[in-house]
C-alpha cells in the first residue's frame, strides 16, 4: 500500500476506518473491516422498511425519480434488447427500480448481501458467483451505488461481462473519488459512507476496468441533482459540526413529533450551504468532477473473442 489514511465512519461513534491506496492498481480500500461490523452497519434502520425509508415529503417524490432512472437506463439498452428484457439489479435495496421494471413487463432479478423486512421474492440473498446463476444471462445488469460496497471490482465486473447477453449493457452509478467533492471535504465526505463503502474509484479507473473487458462506453454522466447536492450540504456541515456528522441525513429517515425541531433546526443551516452546493454540483457536472458518477457500457462482439 502506497498511502494510508484514517477518516471516521457513518455513523456514530464515528469509529475511525483506515484507507489505503494500493500501490499497484492505484484503487483506494478500506481496511480491517471485519464480516461483523458490515452486519451491524446493514442494520434495519439502513434499509427502512417495505413501505418507506425516508420521511413522507421525500418518499412522495421518489416514484418519479425512479421512473426517471428507468427511463434513462431504458434509452441506453434499448439498442441491445430483444423480445422480454432480463434485468438484474445487484444491491437492488427495497426493490423499487425493479418494480418498475417489472411493470414494464421485464423479468426482474435483485441481489442483496442480507435479509431485511418485507423483502419481496424476486430479491435474492446471494451473490452473482452463486452456482444458481450458473449459464443465467442478462440484457441489463445494474449496480446503482452498489460496487463501492464490494470487496472487489476486479471480480464483480469479471462476473458481470460472464452474465451479460451479446449486447447487453451494464449501468453503473457510484461515487466520484476524484469528484471535486472528495478533494473539498476529505474525510468528512458525506459519500465516503464508512465502513459500507469498501471501495473508492475514480471516474477513470472504472472506465478504464470496462474498456479492458472489451466493453463499449456509451454514456457517461456526472449530474445527479439529490445524490450529489445533499452531498455537498451534508459534507459541509460534516466540516461545521464533525461531532454531529451525517445527523441531518439521519433525520430525514426519523419520523416523530421529537424529532421536529431538530430537523428543522438543520434546514436553518443548511439553506445557506445550498446556493454553493447548486454552483458546485453544475460547474463540477460539466468539468466531468461531479461527486457522484454513472457509466454506461455495452458488451460488443469484441468481448466474447
Amino acid at each position: 500500500m502506497s498511502e494510508m489514511w484514517l477518516a471516521p465512519a457513518f455513523d456514530p461513534p464515528y469509529d475511525p476506518v483506515q484507507l489505503a491506496r494500493c500501490g499497484e492498481c492505484e484503487l483506494v480500500c478500506a481496511l480491517g473491516v471485519t464480516e461483523q461490523a458490515l452486519g451491524a452497519a446493514y442494520d434495519d434502520e439502513y434499509y427502512g422498511s417495505p413501505e418507506k425509508k425516508f420521511l413522507g415529503a421525500i418518499e412522495g417524490i421518489l416514484p418519479s425519480l425512479v421512473r426517471r432512472r428507468v427511463e434513462k437506463l431504458m434509452r441506453h439498452c434499448s439498442d441491445g434488447m430483444a423480445g422480454t428484457p432480463r434485468v438484474l439489479d445487484i444491491g437492488c435495496g427495497r426493490g423499487q427500480l425493479l418494480e418498475a421494471f417489472k411493470e414494464m413487463g421485464a423479468i426482474v432479478t435483485g441481489l442483496e448481501r442480507q435479509e431485511f423486512p418485507g423483502r419481496p421474492g424476486y430479491i435474492q440473498i446471494s451473490e452473482l458467483g452463486d452456482s444458481r446463476f450458473s449459464g443465467e444471462a442478462f440484457d441489463l445488469i445494474i449496480l446503482w451505488h452498489a460496487l463501492e460496497h464490494l470487496p472487489s471490482m476486479k471480480l464483480m465486473l469479471d462476473e458481470i461481462c460472464d452474465h451479460l447477453n451479446e449486447g447487453g449493457v451494464v449501468a453503473i452509478a457510484l461515487p466520484g473519488f476524484s469528484s471535486w467533492q472528495s478533494r473539498l471535504f476529505g474525510r468528512h465526505w458525506f459519500h465516503l459512507d464508512l465502513p459500507r463503502h469498501l471501495l473508492h474509484v475514480s471516474n477513470a479507473q472504472l472506465i478504464q476496468a470496462l474498456r479492458q473487458r472489451g466493453m463499449d462506453i456509451i454514456g457517461v454522466s456526472h449530474f445527479d441533482l439529490l445524490q450529489n447536492v445533499f452531498g455537498f450540504v451534508q459534507s459541509a456541515l460534516n466540516v461545521l459540526l464533525p461531532r454531529r456528522a451525517n445527523n441531518f441525513y439521519r433525520l430525514l429517515k426519523s419520523s416523530g413529533r421529537s424529532h421536529a425541531l431538530p430537523l428543522f433546526g438543520w434546514m436553518i443551516l443548511a439553506v445557506p450551504i445550498l446556493p454553493f452546493a447548486m454552483i458546485e454540483y453544475l460547474l463540477a457536472g460539466v468539468a466531468g468532477r461531479g461527486a457522484t458518477v454513472q457509466v454506461f457500457a455495452r458488451k460488443s462482439m469484441s468481448s466474447l473473442s
